[in-house]
């Protein structure tokens, strides 16, 4: 796995370690395109729910991360407008930055873009982003690699039961996400 980048970017001390062009995302971010509108929401907010559980053991009493996804469904599903959605998304990023371990940051931070997958599919690959940077951060580059390998194999797993999901009979979806 090419994490060349990773490595450039960790020697220049840039915060976040991976981008949507880091050469390991080329496979999911092709099919992440290949994606229509809720399928994506769907892969973001299901790969959101792990990070989430993730960052509970750590900050268990901070609860903006949870509300923010649980606003994205909602919003998602028309239940709630876009401007009570963005709040609680923006509180979770506003806890990352409260918070004194990294690795819980990038992971909040994570768990907010794929809450904001809603307002624009870009934001998905913001998720892989943050949570493979918590994995560098958290275990070292040289002890993350199998970890990074695995969890973007988790990412590839759910794009494949993505769509069955979000075109499941009775799901769902606000008006602006509807064909």
């Amino acid at each position: 796995m090419d994490l060349s980048d990773v490595k450039a970017r960790q020697q220049r001390r840039c915060r976040i370690l991976f981008s949507g062009d880091s050469p390991c995302l080329s496979s999911l971010r092709s099919q992440l395109m290949l994606l229509d509108r809720t399928s994506t929401i769907v892969w973001a907010l299901y790969c959101a729910k792990a990070t989430l559980e993730d960052l509970e053991l750590i900050y268990p009493e901070e609860t903006r991360p949870r509300q923010a996804v649980d606003a994205a469904w909602l919003w998602a599903s028309g239940e709630i407008k876009m401007p009570v959605a963005r709040k609680l998304i923006l509180s979770c990023h506003s806890a990352a930055k409260e918070m004194d371990i990294p690795y819980a940051a990038a992971l909040c931070h994570a768990i907010g873009q794929a809450s904001s997958t809603v307002h624009t599919p870009s934001h998905a690959l913001g998720l892989p982003v943050y949570e493979l940077t918590a994995l560098v951060l958290h275990y070292g580059l040289e002890n993350a690699q199998e970890r990074i390998a695995d969890k973007i194999e988790q990412y590839m797993s759910q794009i494949k039961c993505s769509p069955d999901i979000a075109h499941s009979p009775g799901k769902k979806w606000a008006f602006f996400l509807q064909k």
